[in-house]
């Protein structure tokens, strides 16, 4: 099933009959059009944007109308763009990993900054390690971010969450889970969380990205949404009883039992050597 394309096209006719649009929400993209509407949006000087890859008339997937480079690249020229929301097509396994740049042909990034962009939301797909470093420098005053990545990116995560270390308020980061990387010793990457995010009040996270003993170090940590194995929430619930969470006022929390043994069977054996 496909975007109808009547759809794309009307959105197309829509885009060059209203120059003045500030706020857009763009549902599916027809395969074939996705190059048109690129243009259009190029063309466009937002203050809020909203996408998805699902079509508004029946909610299959057409076109993968923006890879995110793309996107990041459609978003430097909106300077006063202040909330980006964005549900991508969701990524395939050899596009997922690190080598993504090597498959896919990706759109020149200028030196252009969106200094009103707050509110950044990157669904579906995840982001690699030069993506999430270029963040800081397309929009420093980042205040809510949710996005998707590899546990191979926690050191790039970790110097990017530093960067907005004085204004970012809520995050939600959902780190690709561990049995599709069999490749990566999951159990040591490094924790994202720093103890410079003073003004982080709202946490949605899972461990070891962030171990419970790393969530110690923010003051004003409100809400916090954490998954984690079962001997992550002894941990956190230690923590709790010491007081060492004061400022938490809200917690959910999905714990399971510890996925040592699931890697275990997805390493190769001797007798397959």
């Amino acid at each position: 099933f496909t975007c109808d394309d009547r759809e794309t096209k009307n959105h197309i006719r829509l885009l060059d009959m209203c120059k003045n649009i500030e706020s857009l929400d763009l549902r599916g993209c027809t395969r074939g059009l996705e190059g048109e509407l690129k243009a259009r949006l190029a063309k466009l000087d937002l203050i809020s944007l909203k996408l998805s890859a699902n079509s508004l008339a029946n909610m299959y997937t057409g076109e993968r109308m923006l890879l995110a480079p793309e996107l990041l690249s459609i978003i430097q020229k909106y300077p006063r763009i202040e909330t980006v929301d964005a549900f991508l097509q969701r990524d395939e396994w050899r596009i997922i990993m690190a080598n993504r740049a090597a498959i896919l042909p990706q759109p020149t990034m200028t030196s252009a900054r969106c200094l009103s962009l707050r509110e950044l939301s990157i669904n579906n797909t995840h982001l690699n390690a030069s993506e999430i470093l270029r963040l800081p420098e397309l929009a420093p005053i980042i205040e809510r971010l949710k996005i998707m990545a590899g546990p191979e990116c926690n050191v790039a995560l970790q110097r990017s969450l530093r960067m907005w270390s004085s204004t970012l308020k809520a995050l939600d980061i959902s780190i690709l889970k561990p049995i599709l990387h069999v490749n990566i010793n999951w159990r040591s990457a490094s924790p994202i969380l720093d103890p410079a995010l003073v003004e982080l009040r709202e946490l949605h996270i899972s461990s070891p990205s962030a171990p419970p003993y790393a969530l110690a170090c923010l003051p004003k940590l409100e809400e916090l949404g954490y998954t984690g194995e079962y001997s992550d929430g002894l941990e956190l619930a230690q923590l709790i009883q010491e007081g060492k969470l004061k400022s938490l006022r809200e917690l959910q929390v999905a714990f399971s039992r510890s996925l040592v043994g699931i890697d275990s069977a997805l390493e190769p054996s001797n007798e397959d050597s």
